[in-house]
């Protein structure tokens, strides 16, 4: 955009030369001549002075405008995005801001972030909780007994003679009162 130094230097040569065509041969002119030269050179200089400085006081201006209207639409992008909900501080970041979900059921805000919504799934069984909303009902899993194996997920072989005892004394209890029975209708 701007020139370099030679460059601006040969720009004044060119102009000093058009300048010296026009006012033509100085040193054939009277005193008189000279001076009606000299104060028209001096009213020239000051209407460019003039009107530099207006076109700098302008340019202020036109600036000042410039980032007046940039602060007011910052100001506006703030309040449409606190409108939405979203925080205007991180929607200036350099990554997009994150989007809130919603339940389709409970109208609810997921506010996890993605990292949280995805360790819910990496469990092979895994379902989504949502507040309000009871988990689903559990499947249980029954494999075929193995040597060495538990017969169900959740029991011991340990705890299955204490079970098979207990049971026992509640079928002894149920067949002494059928016992009990059967003497009093005779």
């Amino acid at each position: 955009m701007g020139m370099t130094k030679d460059q601006r230097e040969e720009a004044k040569k060119n102009f000093v030369a058009q300048v010296m065509k026009q006012l033509g041969d100085l040193t054939s002119l009277g005193g008189s001549e000279l001076k009606a030269k000299l104060k028209e050179m001096h009213n020239r200089i000051c209407k460019l002075e003039a009107e530099k400085y207006d076109l700098e006081k302008r340019l202020q201006t036109q600036e000042y405008d410039l980032k007046e209207l940039n602060e007011r639409q910052r100001q506006i992008n703030r309040q449409k995005l606190q409108s939405k909900g979203m925080d205007p501080n991180s929607a200036n970041s350099r990554y997009p801001p994150k989007v809130a979900i919603f339940s389709k059921y409970d109208r609810q805000i997921d506010r996890r972030n993605f990292n949280e919504r995805k360790s819910l799934y990496d469990k092979k069984n895994a379902f989504p909780c949502f507040p309000n909303v009871p988990p689903p009902p559990t499947i249980l899993e029954f494999r075929p007994l193995n040597d060495g194996e538990p017969k169900s997920p959740g029991i011991e072989e340990e705890d299955e003679p204490e079970e098979n005892g207990a049971k026992e004394e509640e079928d002894v209890e149920e067949e002494e009162e059928e016992e009990e029975e059967e003497e009093e209708e005779e």
